[in-house]
């Protein structure tokens, strides 16, 4: 083991994605945030950045992971019009005063 780094780097992406679980998230977001803490703590960063996509896609199938990227993309459109609001509702506060 001590020979392959690839093999505990892959223990340690494991660990995550459980600990995430047990932390209450669903498995598909355990995942993408295990991967991408894995990316940040350069843990099979390599592999990971080349592959996500593949990563995901060959744990929760092709339709799935069109599905979760979908909610995924209405989470971080709903996030854009929330701040957009917050923001135009600040700027029409500062021109009143």
């Amino acid at each position: 083991m001590e020979k392959c780094q690839s093999l505990p780097d892959y223990v340690v992406f494991v660990d995550t994605v459980r600990r995430y679980i047990n932390q209450g998230y669903i498995t598909r977001r355990a995942v993408d945030m295990a991967v991408e803490e894995c990316i940040a703590k350069d843990i099979l960063r390599e592999f990971l950045v080349r592959n996500k996509t593949g990563v995901m896609r060959k744990l929760f199938g092709k339709e799935d992971w069109e599905r979760y990227k979908q909610r995924e993309m209405k989470v971080l459109a709903e996030e854009t019009v929330r701040r957009v609001a917050e923001e135009t509702d600040l700027i029409f506060w500062i021109s009143l005063k």
